[in-house]
C-alpha cells in the first residue's frame, strides 16, 4: 500500500488554495475532511445512552453522519431525565459541527488509502424530512401539553365563580373542599339567597354554597 507521503502523492493533497489537507475522511478516505465529532443520544427513563461517532469526514460522509445521529436523538434522545434535557443541546451541538463539513468541497478519492466503503456515503434525506424525526417531536410535545392543559385546568378557577373553597382558603376543586363559588359581589347583601356562607378575599365577597 502507498503512504500520503511518498513522491507523486503530495499533490493530492493540496487544496484549491495550494495548503495542504489535514484530514482524509476516516470512512472514503477521500478529501477534503474535517476533524468534527457527531452526537447522539438515546433515553431510557432515567439515564440514558450517549453515543457518538468520530471524523474526519468528508462532506457527503459528514451530512450522512449528522442526518442520521441527529434524526436518531430527535426519536429516541426525549425518554429519559437527564436525556431530556442534554437532547437539544446536542441536536445544537450537531448543528454547529455540520456547518463545518457543509461548506467542504466534493469528495475526492485519496490515493494509496483503502476506503472502508465503496464510496463516499449519500447523505440521504434532510433530518426534518425524516418521519422518525418528526415522530418524536409531536410525541413529546403532545405529553408536555397534556401536562400543561391538566395543571392550567386544574387551577384556571381558583378564586372565581365555579372554583371551590376550604376552610376559607382558595383551592381546586380536585382536591379537598367544602364550599364552591356561586357568585362574586362587593357587598354581602348581593349574594344570592341560595348563598350557605360568606368568604372575605381580596376587597370582594364571595358568595358560596356547601359542596
Amino acid at each position: 500500500m502507498s503512504s500520503p507521503t511518498e513522491p507523486g502523492l503530495e499533490q493530492a493533497w493540496q487544496s484549491d488554495e495550494g495548503l495542504p489537507y489535514d484530514a482524509v475522511c476516516r470512512l472514503c478516505r477521500c478529501i477534503p475532511a474535517a476533524n468534527v465529532t457527531f452526537r447522539g443520544i438515546r433515553g431510557m427513563i432515567l439515564l440514558g445512552s450517549f453515543l457518538r461517532d468520530d471524523g474526519p469526514f468528508c462532506r457527503d460522509c459528514g451530512l450522512a453522519t449528522f442526518r442520521r445521529m441527529t434524526a436518531n436523538t430527535l426519536a429516541f434522545g426525549w425518554w429519559g431525565l437527564i436525556p431530556f434535557f442534554v437532547t437539544p443541546i446536542t441536536v445544537l451541538d450537531n448543528l454547529v459541527q455540520r456547518r463545518k463539513v457543509a461548506k467542504l468541497a466534493a469528495p475526492q478519492p485519496m490515493p494509496g488509502f483503502v476506503p472502508h466503503v465503496p464510496g463516499p456515503l449519500n447523505p440521504g434525506k434532510p433530518v426534518m424530512s425524516r418521519v422518525r424525526s418528526w415522530a418524536g417531536i409531536v410525541i413529546v410535545l403532545a405529553v408536555l401539553g397534556g401536562l400543561i392543559s391538566l395543571f392550567t385546568n386544574a387551577d384556571s378557577t381558583l378564586g372565581k365563580v365555579g372554583g371551590c373553597t376550604n376552610y376559607n382558603k382558595f383551592v381546586s376543586c380536585n382536591s379537598t373542599h367544602d364550599g364552591k363559588i356561586i357568585d362574586i359581589v362587593e357587598d354581602r347583601d348581593q349574594c344570592p339567597s341560595q348563598s350557605d356562607s360568606l368568604l372575605l378575599a381580596r376587597g370582594l365577597v364571595y358568595c358560596l354554597v356547601d359542596d
